[in-house]
């Protein structure tokens, strides 16, 4: 009797780990999208452009690279089944905290959502959500 409880306990313990492990690969790969921005007068589209776009790659150990504003970021993440959390660990390949104060604003959490659509929305406390779009489902390599 024993036994067959520890084989259940076990086949459970596996279903629960696998089931983790799926809602992650839901997020793997890479994401872009384009920031809404008012150009002012005069100002260089190229810039704005660049100043725009975000994107985002979630590889499958839950890591993450993020560029938005031209500043490359990465870090760790939380993932759920439809909403996770990035946790930004550094950035342009330093410490927040060795940035000074600019450094620290860009730090910090971003909140991540699909969307029943195949999209995701990004936010951060500072600007308007973005919608990002999976173009890779292998991080980093453009293939599908």
């Amino acid at each position: 009797m024993v036994g067959i409880i520890r084989i259940m306990a076990m086949t459970a313990l596996v279903a629960l780990v696998l089931s983790g492990c799926a809602n992650r690969g839901d997020w793997a790969g890479e994401w872009r999208g384009t920031r809404p921005i008012v150009d002012s007068p005069g100002t260089d589209p190229l810039i704005s452009k660049s100043l725009a776009s975000v994107t985002l790659i979630i590889k499958k150990d839950g890591h993450f690279d993020l560029t938005e504003e031209t500043f490359g970021k990465s870090g760790s993440s939380t993932l759920g089944s439809d909403t996770g959390t990035l946790v930004i660990d550094t950035i342009l390949g330093r410490r927040p905290a060795n940035l000074g104060p600019n450094g620290q604003k860009m730090a910090g959490e971003r909140t991540i959502k699909l969307q029943k659509d195949g999209t995701m929305l990004y936010l951060r406390p500072d600007s308007e959500p973005v919608v990002l779009k999976r173009t890779s489902q292998k991080p980093g390599t453009g293939a599908q």
